[in-house]
Parts: C-alpha cells; structure tokens; sequence
C-alpha cells in the first residue's frame, strides 16, 4: 500500500484515484497488497502495446484483481461501455 498519498497528491495524481487509495488503505486488512498506478505491457512477436493500470490488489493467497478507474460520465451502447470526460467524446 503506497503510504506517500500527500506526496502523490502533490505530483498531480488524480483526487479520485486518492480517494479510493485511502479507502482501500482504510478498510483493507494486511492480508492484501495494493499497488497504484502501474504499468503494464503486452508483447507478442508481431507487436507492442503498452499502458497503466490504476489499482492491483493481491492477496497473501496470490490471487488478483485489476482496477482501471474512470471519472466520468459512462456512455452506454449496444455491445460497449465507455467513458465521456469534459469536452472529449465518449472512449470505449
């Protein structure tokens, strides 16, 4: 669990991310490690794809659950979600 949530604040780190970082630190037990925004990359021998992830929490057992958090308004489609942020179209 990250423990330099002011100084995260201060390098510009989203209000929302930090708001989730502190609850999942307020009501985790220690069973469970949280690592915020991390990257991540899928290589095959054809291409690259890199990006981050907000949130992966492990537990002692060794079992995962990613988190990407969006602040934004979801935009429901037939067969996709997506996320509309202030004056940008809606991303799938």
């Amino acid at each position: 669990m990250p423990t330099n949530i002011a100084e995260l604040r201060l390098g510009g780190a989203s209000e929302a991310e930090l708001a989730t970082l502190q609850r999942l630190a307020d009501e985790l037990s220690a069973d469970y490690t949280v690592f915020y925004s991390r990257h991540v990359a899928d290589l095959t021998p054809r291409r690259q794809a890199f990006g981050e992830i907000d949130f992966v929490i492990v537990n002692q057992s060794g079992d995962v659950v990613l988190i990407e958090q969006k602040n934004g308004s979801l935009q429901e489609a037939e067969d996709d979600l997506g996320i509309r942020y202030a004056g940008q179209a809606a991303v799938g």
